[in-house]
């Protein structure tokens, strides 16, 4: 079944007349275009239209006057998703920037071939354009009309007779132009102060509820903090404690040991004596006739004195506390035979342990929130805790809804996105394949210049950069909640810096700088926990796969991971080419995990 060929009219509002024009001349043609004023039924949610128009158009119209191109508002989104929707068509025609009179291309735009309806044949280019853009679509969508067949019609009747028709018809399209413009300023004027009512009260909302989170994040961290501080206590308390007896009982075993030793010697060498004294007085008395009286004297005189001696050296001796040693040595018919004897290399000391410092185990120390360390591949990474923080938005766009709590565990992510040092250091080891292009936008040679060393790496499709962080430096792409927490910490912040608006001081964004830009360019935007570049400059590819409605039907209170399956994963952080709408920490985008472009790069991540 054939179609005609859809087109959005992307315009500012003080373009209406002119873009009437435009619309009514397109559908003369065989066009369909879309235009608000015409498309939308009373009680559309405007805001959900217009993005599914435009992404259900073959052909956007990005009418520029100088009323468009200095205007901040709505038409500044539209051109925003036309050039996010672009990135998923390269090489096709798309975006048509069409001047509606003398004025300056926007950078963003610059890159699409423009025509000029002021110019004498700006309307047949314009017709060509479409119809290429048709060959490039299916079969069924019907080609451009490029002669206005109603000038093909006879001109048999009187001359009067046609200018006359002619004047009616045409007194007739300017009157209903002219309400139909008037109803549009109004309706416009009306919408725009229903959208800053709306605006302003969501702002204040936010505030509030910032304020109210804030305190309570104040007082469950004070509880947390002190919760923590009383169980490391406890902790140390309880395992010095046991350490302490643990000593004790091993002191008992080491004096139990020695003491049993040491009754051990006594008694082996108390065996010893009296075996040999036993020996000795055999020997004497069974051979007495041979030695005589003689040589049992001469006998018991050796034994006194080498016997004695042996006694004092060898027999076990009792020691008592601050005393002398008294050992008794051989007794005559005299009580005072006895004799005290205080041989220094003679006393026994009992075994007393030297006493040793009790070790209390220091608990492992957690980072600071913001800590970096280098990782092995020189790469430096910053530490996130574990904790809660809100992830999505409420004035965003339907994916990023519902606004929710997540838990994550800590990890660790790199303090900015890998840059082309980093990542050819990867593919010269033969590891990573090259990127798609050497070229950035402006730098024909920009991947391998040493110039652009320190710029991030681009033309990255989604395989290879999760290629380079899990084989290269053994960690991740972040997970999205992972990305969205280190980008707007706990604060629900609007951008990694707070809730000021983007501005081309703050980061590389809206084309006006016209190519990325040096890793750290704007330090003094960085994360509360110290990441770089988190807005603006280049896309980053996340781990997970890309779910519109994941936010609302899944459960995500700790450590989301993404749906299981999809066919395109996420990208977060807008670009060098993107409005302050696109550079939310909180907007989520999604492309084929093959593509790869001079806007899209990454960083990894890693656990603890």
């Amino acid at each position: 079944m054939t179609r005609p060929l859809r087109v959005f009219l992307c315009h500012a509002s003080q373009d209406k007349p002119t873009v009437w024009k435009l619309y009514r001349y397109l559908k003369q043609r065989g066009v369909k275009p879309w235009l608000d004023q015409v498309d939308l039924l009373p009680g559309e949610d405007w805001e959900v239209e217009i993005p599914n128009a435009l992404f259900s158009s073959d052909v956007i119209l990005v009418c520029l006057s100088k009323n468009s191109v200095d205007k901040e508002g709505y038409v500044q989104k539209e051109i925003s998703f036309a050039l996010d929707k672009a990135l998923e068509k390269p090489g096709r025609i798309f975006i048509i920037p069409v001047k509606l009179e003398e004025c300056d291309i926007p950078k963003r735009l610059s890159r699409y071939q423009w025509v000029d309806l002021s110019h004498v044949d700006g309307r047949k280019r314009l017709l060509m354009g479409l119809n290429k853009r048709v060959t490039e679509l299916d079969s069924d969508v019907l080609p451009v009309i490029l002669e206005d067949t109603r000038q093909k019609k006879s001109t048999t009747k009187p001359v009067s007779s046609d200018l006359s028709n002619s004047d009616v018809v045409e007194a007739s399209l300017e009157m209903a132009e002219k309400e139909a413009i008037e109803k549009a300023l109004l309706e416009n004027a009306a919408r725009e102060t229903a959208e800053k009512a709306k605006l302003e009260r969501l702002v204040l909302e936010a505030k509030l509820k910032t304020e109210r989170e804030s305190a309570e994040n104040v007082r469950r961290e004070k509880l947390e903090h002190e919760a923590m501080e009383k169980a490391t206590i406890e902790s140390l308390e309880l395992e010095a404690k046991e350490k302490s007896k643990d000593e004790a009982a091993e002191r008992k075993v080491r004096e139990k040991r020695k003491r049993e030793l040491r009754e051990l010697k006594e008694k082996e060498m108390s065996d010893v004596w009296r075996v040999f004294v036993s020996s000795i007085f055999n020997l004497v008395f069974s051979n007495l006739r041979l030695f005589g009286v003689g040589g049992v004297i001469l006998f018991f005189l050796f034994f006194v004195v080498f016997g004695l001696n042996y006694l004092i050296n060898n027999l076990p001796i009792a020691t008592f506390p601050n005393s002398s040693r008294t050992v008794a040595t051989a007794t005559n018919s005299s009580p005072k035979a006895t004799e005290t004897i205080k041989p220094p290399t003679l006393t026994s000391v009992p075994f007393t342990p030297t006493p040793q410092p009790t070790e209390i185990s220091q608990p492992v120390s957690t980072p600071a929130p913001g800590s970096t360390m280098i990782g092995e591949k020189d790469e430096t990474l910053v530490y996130v805790p574990a904790g809660e923080f809100t992830m999505g938005s409420d004035t965003g766009s339907s994916d990023e809804q519902p606004i929710h709590t997540v838990y994550l565990d800590a990890f660790w992510i790199d303090q900015t996105e890998v840059t082309n040092k980093q990542y050819k250091a990867c593919v010269d080891a033969g590891t990573c394949e090259p990127p798609s292009s050497e070229s950035s936008y402006t730098h024909p040679n920009y991947y391998g210049n040493p110039e652009f060393d320190n710029f991030p790496v681009i033309n990255v499709n989604w395989d290879k950069a999760n290629r380079y962080c899990e084989v290269w430096t053994g960690g991740d792409l972040p997970t999205e909640a992972q990305w969205e927490k280190s980008a707007r910490g706990t604060d629900a912040r609007t951008y990694p810096w707070g809730n000021d608006a983007a501005s081309k001081d703050l980061l590389n964004y809206n084309g006006d700088i016209g190519d990325t830009t040096m890793v750290k360019n704007y330090p003094n935007t960085v994360s509360v926990y110290g990441t770089y570049d988190m807005a603006g400059n280049v896309w980053e590819w996340v781990n997970d796969w890309y779910d519109e409605t994941y936010y609302k039907n899944s459960n995500l209170s700790k450590n989301p991971l993404g749906p299981e399956s999809g066919d395109s994963r996420v990208l977060r952080g807008g670009s060098w080419v993107n409005y302050g709408n696109g550079v939310r920490s909180a907007d989520r985008i999604w492309n084929d995990q093959t593509v790869s472009s001079d806007v899209l790069g990454f960083r990894c991540s890693r656990s603890p």
